[in-house]
């Protein structure tokens, strides 16, 4: 049995605000998307409203806008039985993940934890 590689995930993501059709596609042009690192949370970069829903509860910053983070990254096959995870921590509600333009799952707005 080989031995378990744990690589850190947090640098150079890419992130744009705003939902982008066929941006989950492995060909997409994101050379206008902002690079950063994670953790970030774009909605600090809002304005603060006080008639916001939830209020308080949500800091009086937005939460139901589109925002994309991409990362391109390689993984060399080592072995036939070779196998990959990818844990995100951290990650808002009503997301979804996709993965070479294939869609691996998503967490709805009413999901706990």
């Amino acid at each position: 049995m080989g031995s378990r590689v744990i690589m850190p995930f947090r640098t150079d993501w890419k992130f744009v605000e705003g939902n982008y059709t066929g941006a989950e596609k492995t060909d997409y042009n994101d050379g206008h998307w902002r690079s950063l690192h994670l953790p970030h949370d774009w909605s600090i970069e809002k304005s603060f409203d006080p008639d916001m829903p939830y209020g308080g509860n949500q800091a009086y910053l937005p939460r139901w806008a589109v925002g994309w983070y991409r990362k391109h990254f390689n993984v060399k096959p080592s072995s036939p039985k070779q196998r990959v995870y990818i844990q995100f921590d951290g990650v808002h509600s009503n997301s979804e993940v996709w993965l070479n333009g294939h869609f691996v799952g998503k967490r709805d707005r009413c999901q706990s934890g």
